[in-house]
């Protein structure tokens, strides 16, 4: 309540201190105060906030972090009560975070325990059952050869793709199948650099251990790439290979691929007249004693590539930069993240510019923050008495309410 209280009845005199020449004038820019304050709105008009995470700004506001950036020359932050709440609020909530995580810890165990229970019960198999039932099915003695007999007859020859995302269990399935029997084959095609989905059990040393197994005359690889214009592989083959092992794993090498066609079959990007160079970095200058955190760091990065986008689609309008003969198009751009996250921060920030975008992602759209928005917009229609959600709602950005209108 005091954290509540202190924001609303001092929300520009905060700002204000925020903004003085005390602080680090890039940590605590008028734009990203803009954004935090937002955030912070619609933090405070939430109900059971010590449940809430707060967003990823929050900790700027506390004491120990404005301490962080305080300006040489200054002895003493800017004084008042909500940075020092903003402090024990963060400290509460370690330990609430530290509850949740040993509570969820322990409800996983008893869940597993009441799923086998369940699964025996109801008579039911997972996929994962099946799996680790058949992998122990081939593994026993000779009913297992006799097994592995059986399938192999039915499915002399088996090929699995992606096979960077198996598991060990599933790489174990077909190893016992048929490995060392020259009547049937096992074709594994994959490729260890795009192991991606280890949150899914998917386990790259089996790849690697698979390829071990393998005779070498058995090996190939694929030498040409007939996605790629020559001078980005080119540029992909210099990065990569001048460094001894790119990949951290000994066993994972980068073997350099070459174009399926030539230059001729491309059209190629290129501005003024002049061919456009297929991998650039772009770095953020600082000052020498600047630092940024992640977050900094991350604001900045898309503010540099939206700028950069903007400035691509605009020359293309005029036909300054354009692919073979036809001028850039937004629809010709493609900006790839980690994270949903960032994908969200480079939305936003091309939004700010003008410019449409369009997420691909595996998210449900019920993850999206255009759909938590609306789920508090809807419950403050159904509960129109409830100021606390009357209150939530409106100081959200789907209504576009600034701070003086509310």
């Amino acid at each position: 309540v005091k954290l509540r209280d202190n924001w609303f009845s001092d929300r520009e005199k905060i700002l204000s201190l925020l903004l003085s020449d005390s602080l680090n004038g890039r940590k605590y820019r008028k734009d990203y105060l803009a954004s935090w304050f937002g955030y912070m709105d619609e933090f405070l008009s939430s109900d059971g906030l010590i449940t809430i995470k707060p967003f990823d700004q929050f900790s700027n506001f506390s004491r120990s972090t404005l301490e962080d950036n305080l300006n040489k020359g200054y002895e003493e932050i800017p004084s008042h009560p909500f940075f020092g709440l903003i402090e024990k609020y963060l400290t509460v909530l370690e330990s609430v975070l530290l509850f949740e995580i040993t509570f969820k810890k322990d409800l996983l165990e008893y869940l597993w325990d009441e799923l086998d229970q369940k699964k025996e019960d109801l008579q039911v198999l997972s996929y994962d059952d099946l799996l680790l039932r058949l992998r122990n099915a081939l593994v026993d003695g000779d009913r297992g050869d006799m097994l592995s007999d059986k399938l192999r007859d039915k499915y002399p020859i088996a090929m699995v793709d992606e096979f960077q995302d198996t598991d060990p269990n599933q790489y174990e399935i077909f190893r016992r199948i048929y490995a060392g029997n020259t009547e049937s084959a096992l074709f594994m095609i994959g490729d260890p650099k795009q192991s991606i989905y280890s949150f899914r059990g998917a386990d790259v040393y089996s790849y690697l251990k698979a390829k071990r197994d393998a005779p070498e005359e058995n090996t190939f690889d694929l030498e040409r790439n007939f996605r790629s214009v020559p001078k980005l592989l080119e540029g992909f083959n210099t990065l990569f290979g001048e460094h001894g092992n790119p990949f951290i794993l000994d066993r994972i090498a980068y073997d350099p691929v070459q174009p399926g066609m030539d230059e001729d079959h491309y059209e190629e990007l290129s501005e003024h007249g002049e061919s456009f160079p297929p991998i650039r970095f772009r770095s953020i200058p600082l000052g020498e004693e600047e630092q940024l955190n992640k977050g900094e760091a991350a604001e900045l990065a898309a503010e540099d590539a939206a700028r950069e986008i903007y400035r691509l689609i605009e020359e293309g309008k005029i036909e300054k930069i354009t692919i073979g003969d036809t001028k850039v198009k937004a629809k010709d751009i493609a900006v790839l993240v980690r994270t949903h996250k960032q994908a969200a921060l480079m939305s936003d920030v091309l939004r700010e510019k003008g410019i449409k975008s369009v997420q691909y992602s595996q998210k449900s759209v019920f993850e999206s923050e255009e759909a938590r928005q609306l789920e508090i917009f809807l419950k403050a229609i159904t509960e129109p008495t409830n100021e606390s959600l009357i209150t939530t709602a409106l100081a959200l950005p789907l209504t576009a309410y600034s701070a003086n209108d509310l």
